[in-house]
């Protein structure tokens, strides 16, 4: 009896065990609004001095790691795509659970919202990752029709059929990107798309859809009962409608009822610097550039107007350290990726994170006078036919034709050859063939995992031409 008792437990919990892992690596990990929550979690207890809510306008404009160098404002963007007010508030709700931020930005897009209903997808990415069962319930509730509830509450019925959809990230810790190691919930638009101004500034008056000025009010409301300062914004954005302005301005009169602050990016843009044909990533979002001009007149806004700590130097916050590096990292890949100028691109690569991977070949005999010089200075010999390494350290070694070099860092596994049919350099399942170019310069960011830059050139008698390699 007593045995077949052992067994029997022993059999659930081997059973509860790989249902968990099962439904670890097949559930949806959509990085805003799901997988936000998920690292909203993982923050200590009262860690987080303002609190940024809303939908992308909120996660792709405000960038926590100009906030934390700028001003050591140690910020979280919660939010998710799309997401309407009423899903706002319950993200607000079960925040406060465990955080007592000094400060609550509301990105105020979502105001504009007519509809009862976001479609499944929207549904489903800003109520699922909520943790608390009632809260999470409360969400679905005002989220969809009663008909339709169920299918959001059993959440494992949208995605326990992606066996194929599987991928790599599935199984590693923060999703195998290193972006997500010390993430604060800011991912950065690395497009560009010009513009011309939208030109929308009026003073009208248009109503809120319904539904939405409640969820506003009752943000306003549950703040002003927490005892917390609230700051709505409205991040610029190009394909700003002069209808959107006119509810814009109703909701600055709301926000005034309340006594909370309100800031219309749409009528600062020229005092926060945007340029429409280089900030912007979409007509909805600012790009890298973009997004840095904006926080940054957020950022002084906050220390002018509300009493927030800096917590740099502080050991509680490193994380928030980690995170401003891999931002500031990640818009010079793009940066850098954007270069044309030979010289100017390999200046670049005096960043101590960048390993550099300069493959030569071919008719390298008619180089210019200037690529052999940024060659030398790089540590290259002219007319050496190999893959030269340039490592973090300084360092250059080189890899000889028929040989094969392997080394880790600690995202991927790095492997580079040489042989006669080209050259071929390998970041963990993320590998590049090298051919048809006289010199070709690959460039690995070890902050961010990714292959920052990827560059050919050819040479035409006393000519060098850069071709971006596709």
């Amino acid at each position: 009896m007593k045995k077949s008792i052992i067994k029997t437990i022993a059999f659930l919990l081997i059973l509860f065990t790989s249902l968990y892992f099962t439904d670890s690596a097949l559930r949806l990990k959509s990085s805003d609004g799901i997988y936000s929550l998920t690292k909203f979690y993982e923050q200590d207890v009262n860690s987080i001095d303002v609190l940024i809510l809303g939908s992308s306008h909120a996660f792709e404009n405000f960038n926590t790691g100009v906030l934390w160098e700028e001003q050591g404002i140690a910020s979280y963007v919660l939010g998710g795509s799309w997401q309407p007010v009423w899903n706002t508030y319950y993200y607000l709700k079960e925040a406060l659970k465990t955080q007592k931020p000094k400060l609550i930005i509301l990105e105020a897009f979502r105001l504009c919202e007519e509809g009862e209903y976001a479609d499944q997808t929207v549904t489903l990415k800003n109520t699922m990752g909520i943790r608390d069962i009632r809260g999470r319930m409360e969400a679905i509730k005002c989220s969809a029709p009663e008909g339709e509830r169920l299918k959001y509450v059993l959440a494992y019925t949208n995605y326990h059929t992606r066996y194929r959809n599987l991928s790599r990230a599935d199984f590693l810790e923060y999703k195998g990107d290193l972006q997500y190691r010390s993430w604060k919930g800011f991912s950065s638009n690395l497009d560009t798309e010009a513009f011309r101004d939208p030109d929308v500034v009026n003073d009208d008056r248009k109503a809120l859809g319904e539904k939405s000025e409640k969820y506003y009010r009752m943000i306003l409301e549950l703040a002003k009962e927490e005892g917390i300062p609230v700051l709505v914004a409205v991040a610029p954005y190009a394909g700003m409608g002069k209808g959107e302005y006119s509810k814009f301005n109703t909701a600055a009169d709301i926000a005034e009822e309340y006594g909370v602050s309100f800031l219309n990016g749409g009528a600062l843009v020229s005092d926060m610097g945007i340029d429409w044909e280089s900030d912007a990533g979409d007509d909805s979002h600012l790009n890298f550039r973009g997004n840095v001009k904006f926080t940054s007149y957020i950022g002084n806004y906050i220390k002018t107007h509300y009493d927030i700590l800096d917590r740099r130097g502080d050991d509680r916050y490193l994380s928030w350290d980690e995170n401003a590096l891999y931002i500031k990292c990640r818009m010079h890949d793009r940066i850098l990726s954007e270069e044309v100028d030979k010289t100017a691109f390999f200046e670049s690569l005096q960043t101590g994170s960048y390993v550099t991977y300069l493959i030569a070949g071919g008719n390298t005999d008619e180089m210019d006078e200037d690529t052999v010089t940024c060659l030398n200075d790089a540590g290259i010999l002219p007319n050496a036919e190999g893959i030269w390494i340039r490592g973090t350290d300084g360092v250059t070694k080189c890899v000889e034709k028929g040989k094969k070099i392997f080394f880790s860092d600690s995202v991927n596994d790095i492997s580079a050859i040489w042989n006669d049919d080209g050259a071929q350099v390998y970041f963990g399942r993320e590998g590049m063939r090298i051919d048809g170019a006289d010199m070709t310069v690959m460039v690995y960011d070890t902050v961010t995992g990714r292959i920052a830059a990827h560059m050919g050139f050819a040479f035409q008698g006393t000519d060098n031409m850069w071709m971006e390699d596709e």
